[in-house]
């Protein structure tokens, strides 16, 4: 039983880092290109009215542009971590690095979600309903 706790909270705690890291980069590159396209309209809108011809091969990146390329880098190291650290050679690297998390936060979660789903199949049992078996 602790054995799958553990691999439970493990993957809990891989899998729900690399999603909200990946979340937060989409959100913010979403908004550096809604940004930078307002950028560029203005720009055409100063050249047209400057009877200038806009460059049209022409980008302008800012400084929000170099973060978003920076935090997307970020992102994609962190999700090679998390896939790296899922296995189970690397147990010594999660526990190193991941055991705060592991031990404080996310294992009384999975602890109380799992109980709760093994009180639910008992129950379930009980009254005589067609439960797949399982090892929980």
């Amino acid at each position: 039983y602790a054995g799958h706790m553990n691999t439970i909270t493990k993957h809990l705690l891989l899998g729900s880092t690399a999603i909200v890291v990946s979340a937060f980069v989409v959100i913010l590159v979403l908004v550096e290109r809604g940004v930078r396209t307002l950028d560029d309209e203005d720009k055409e809108a100063q050249a047209a009215a400057a009877t200038e011809a806009p460059h049209e091969d022409a980008q302008d990146f800012n400084a929000f542009t170099f973060v978003a390329i920076s935090c997307t880098i970020v992102t994609v190291w962190i999700e090679w971590m998390c896939v790296f650290l899922s296995y189970t050679f690397n147990d010594f690297w999660y526990k190193y690095l991941c055991h705060t998390c592991h031990n404080r936060c996310c294992m009384p979660c999975t602890g109380k979600r799992v109980l709760k789903m093994r009180r639910s199949l008992k129950g379930a049992r009980k009254l005589n309903i067609q439960v797949p078996q399982s090892s929980i």
